[in-house]
């Protein structure tokens, strides 16, 4: 018995060429998705109501593509460690720290400190909802390029 397969509109040609265009169209939607959630991150920042008059803390923010290419994720900018690097002040702003009270040892200090933890402003946790929307955008348009690659 002998079986034989033929494909017909080339069709093997293009099963064989899907991987290396998955990838392609990965790395392109990638692209576009990280430059649109750094966009709503600003946005969100400017909107908690951080003091980022002069942008640091949006400029501290950076893309940063996984080893795969199969991701992208928004982090501070790395390379400096310590309690006054760029990700210890944004970690610092996205969820809240410790205030410190005086040690009440003077006999008339009275302290400013009114309050157990300061602020959190949520920027990267507001920004949630938008990444989940534009996975799905990419989705459905990753969807829609590899469908068009393989009709031809």
């Amino acid at each position: 018995m002998r079986l034989e397969v033929t494909y017909t509109n080339n069709i093997g040609e293009r099963l064989h060429g899907l991987a290396a265009e998955f990838r392609a169209v990965r790395a392109q939607l990638l692209d576009q998705a990280g430059n649109q959630l750094e966009q709503a991150l600003d946005r969100s920042i400017t909107a908690s109501g951080l003091r980022d008059i002069h942008g640091k803390v949006r400029s501290w923010q950076e893309q940063y593509k996984g080893s795969g290419g199969g991701y992208v994720a928004l982090r501070p900018r790395a390379g400096e460690t310590g309690p006054n690097s760029p990700g210890a002040i944004t970690n610092y702003l996205e969820s809240g720290h410790k205030v410190r009270f005086p040690s009440g040892r003077a006999k008339r200090y009275r302290p400013e400190v009114h309050m157990a933890r300061a602020r959190a402003f949520k920027f990267y946790a507001d920004t949630q909802p938008v990444a989940e929307e534009v996975a799905r955008e990419m989705a459905q348009s990753m969807e829609r390029r590899l469908a068009a690659y393989l009709e031809g």
